[in-house]
């Protein structure tokens, strides 16, 4: 049989990549969007006209002077006023238009220019020519607005604050997605490697029972057919654990409440455990004061947490006692208890995380998709309980499990 391919892990780096190069342009935004104003004057408007518009209007810093639409120069307020502030600078240039003191020579830069060269050019600027305002015009050089330094000294630096955050979250997202990648191709590996073992077994007990069948030794066949069983009983568990998954995180997953006995459903898991055990040297014992309480709930789900957990017993305990305790009420506590290898303490924060693998999947020891306690997590979380682990290491496990499990209004 072929190998089964890995998929390739898709790959987001790109992305946040683009995002933080988009981080470093935010300084590199139009200046027409930082327009202050679009107000202008006539150059022909009398200075005393304009002087009184300063006078009446402390916050008016300049005026434009604009004509046809095109800037011919910029009225500036200390300018206006400095000028004007002995009674023979009144006399002198009252009646006079305004173009005979403004500035007819202001900065002018094209709306599509960028915040720091903008700013750049402001700088440059002489210094007995360096004032607040900057005149904004397109490409026919007609006058579009008027800027301010402050305010754009104020912008770059808000951009430039917006930028570090957003840079750094963007280069802590890419490392967590490129480290979720890495994970999930890890994860692909080992779910490949579970799914051959099982279609491996099957492809060669067909071969096994194919050849005895054609040469009549029929006596092999009662234990071929068991070794299929087994396959495939395997493969169809890793195919519905991966499906329970998708189904949970899609948000498809049901709840369907029904009436169960406790001790039935414990006697189930029971027996299970006790087929998973084999040979091995374990005693597997129920604990449970009310075997005959009649509980209502998802009965399918609590059994599935319930083995899940004490499935991944078996599978991890060599010999020893495991003890599956449950205890009705309000609320439903179940628990598995083990005497297997444990859990080291740094390995507890992944324990029930998705795609999170305790051992390699090229040296694990302990076969299986890795999911069961991620689905049980999944699980007890969607019937709104809670579930918490207790494990030293090479001494044993202790999972408890809260549910919502009241019971019902017609007891048995």
């Amino acid at each position: 049989m072929q190998d089964c391919a890995v998929p390739e892990p898709i790959d987001r780096s790109d992305a946040m990549l683009k995002l933080v190069t988009e981080c470093n342009n935010l300084d590199n935004l139009p200046v027409r969007e930082l327009i202050d104003s679009s107000e202008s004057v006539s150059p022909e408007t009398p200075i005393s006209v304009l002087a009184e518009r300063f006078f009446a209007e402390p916050e008016l810093e300049a005026l434009p002077l604009v004509r046809d639409g095109f800037s011919w120069g910029l009225a500036v307020r200390n300018k206006i006023l400095t000028t004007l502030g002995t009674r023979f600078g009144f006399a002198l240039y009252a009646r006079k238009p305004i173009s005979a003191i403004a500035d007819m020579n202001p900065l002018l830069v094209h709306q599509d220019e960028s915040l720091n060269d903008v700013l750049a050019q402001a700088m440059a600027r002489d210094f007995q020519d360096i004032y607040d305002e900057i005149l904004v015009v397109d490409d026919a050089d007609k006058y579009v607005g008027l800027l301010s330094v402050k305010r754009l000294v104020m912008e770059q630096g808000n951009h430039l604050a917006q930028s570090i955050a957003q840079r750094r979250m963007a280069l802590e997202r890419a490392t967590e997605m490129q480290k979720l990648n890495e994970t999930k191709s890890s994860f692909m590996a080992h779910v490949t490697h579970e799914l051959r073992s099982p279609l491996h077994a099957i492809v060669g007990v067909i071969e096994l029972l194919r050849m005895n069948f054609s040469e009549q030794k029929l006596d092999n066949i009662p234990k071929f057919l068991e070794l299929l069983s087994t396959s495939s009983a395997n493969l169809l568990t890793i195919i519905n654990n991966i499906l329970d998954l998708s189904k949970i995180e899609v948000g498809r997953m049901e709840v369907y409440t029904e009436d169960f006995v406790l001790g039935d459903l414990l006697q189930e898991v029971l027996e299970t455990c006790k087929v998973l055990a084999g040979e091995k040297p374990l005693t597997i014992e129920l604990d449970c004061a009310q075997p005959h309480i009649l509980l209502s709930g998802d009965r399918g789900k609590v059994r599935q947490i319930l083995l899940n957990l004490a499935s991944n017993a078996v599978k991890y305990t060599d010999r020893g006692i495991i003890t599956i305790a449950a205890e009705g009420g309000p609320q439903l506590k179940l628990s598995v208890k083990d005497t297997g290898i444990g859990i080291r303490t740094e390995d507890l924060d992944n324990l029930f995380g998705a795609f999170n693998q305790l051992e390699d999947a090229k040296t694990r020891r302990y076969s299986g998709s890795g999911l069961g306690l991620t689905i049980t997590a999944q699980l007890v979380q969607l019937l709104g309980g809670n579930i918490s682990v207790n494990s030293t290491f090479g001494v044993g496990s202790c999972f408890d499990v809260q549910l919502p499990c009241g019971q019902p209004s017609q007891p048995e």
